[in-house]
């Protein structure tokens, strides 16, 4: 007959008790926020390749997008936060953009996800809103100004569509921190 050490049985129930009081704890101290946008961290680190015959230009997408989405949403919903450490919300959206440069017409088209959860994680709506913007390429105006302006032509796209309830179907009395309910869709790397 196979026993628990005593000694291991006492480690596990304190570590259990130590989680529970730890995530009351961090419940207790974090303000929970109506609505809070979520970017994956892999956009921020992995570089993205736009297409060009004799150039290669590589950008982050996160930061151009971060500041897109933020100045669409809290147009249409008020205050609107990024997802933070340990950050409580009522609903997270999460975004995944994703930018193709067609050099032989000059033209970026640009795409972004956008999944709808509530506080516990429970998906509430998909989006998708597309964009085009002519230009060419080039650092400073290219990758700057044209590949903004496909984001933000994406965005109002998605802003037609996205439904964010204002009632309290969003709202439950389990909330997970913004990074864990952010992270339940993870970005595609191939496409």
């Amino acid at each position: 007959m196979n026993h628990i050490q005593p000694k291991k049985l006492t480690t596990a129930i304190l570590t259990a008790l130590l989680a529970v009081f730890s995530i009351n704890a961090a419940q207790a101290t974090n303000q929970t926020e109506d609505t809070v946008v979520y970017i994956d961290p892999v956009f921020y680190q992995h570089h993205e390749r736009l297409l060009h015959p004799y150039y290669n230009y590589w950008f982050s997408q996160g930061p151009t997008v971060e500041s897109v989405a933020v100045d669409a949403l809290s147009a249409q919903t008020g205050a609107i936060k990024l997802c933070e450490a340990g950050q409580l919300a009522n609903k997270v959206i999460t975004l995944s953009p994703t930018i193709f440069y067609n050099p032989q017409i000059r033209r970026y088209y640009s795409t972004i996800k956008a999944h709808v959860y509530a506080g516990d994680g429970t998906l509430l709506g998909e989006y998708q809103g597309n964009g085009e913007q002519a230009g060419n390429m080039s650092v400073d105006v290219g990758l700057q100004g044209h590949m903004k302006a496909a984001y933000v032509a994406a965005m109002a796209d998605l802003m037609q569509y996205i439904k964010l309830p204002q009632d309290k179907q969003a709202n439950s009395n389990v909330q997970l921190p913004c990074q864990i309910v952010g992270a339940q869709t993870k970005p595609s790397y191939y496409r």
